[in-house]
């Protein structure tokens, strides 16, 4: 009788494969939060794309790229806030029905000349309702532009 009080209890099966699960959840979940599968997913991003095979851009979709001639006319290699808010007026000319700015490294940011031409820009922007802007982190006097 002694031996049967004193074994060892066996958890059954069931339970064991519920606590791995919950357990390998729990892993997989503090991985994803640690950031150790950013280097993963970008690889297998690249592998879905390469495997894909390249397709042909839509004529849906036009890019407007800043050149060498454009920032030497504007002078010192950088953009005023008026300069865009005419570029946005022209693209809505135009039927642009999004348009999307990746310019943060044009824009004149001194505290002197930020605030010229920032109400143009406000209102090309509003007047034509689908402007998508860069984000400006700032991460203490360190900038990063995404």
């Amino acid at each position: 009788m002694n031996d049967a009080i004193n074994a060892p209890r066996r958890v059954p099966p069931a339970i064991r494969r519920r606590a791995l699960y919950v357990a390998l959840a729990v892993w997989v979940g503090l991985v994803i939060l640690s950031g150790r599968l950013v280097g993963l997913e970008f690889a297998l991003t690249d592998l879905h794309f390469m495997l894909r095979g390249s397709r042909p851009a839509s004529p849906d979709i036009v890019l407007v790229t800043v050149d060498q001639h454009s920032l030497t006319e504007a002078g010192a290699g950088r953009w005023s806030y008026s300069q865009l808010a005419k570029l946005i007026d022209q693209l809505s000319q135009a039927q642009a029905r999004v348009i999307a700015l990746d310019l943060p490294s044009l824009l004149v940011y001194d505290s002197l000349t930020v605030s010229v031409g920032e109400d143009e820009l406000r209102a090309a922007i509003r007047k034509h309702g689908q402007v998508v802007l860069p984000a400006v982190v700032r991460k203490g006097i360190e900038e990063v532009l995404w």
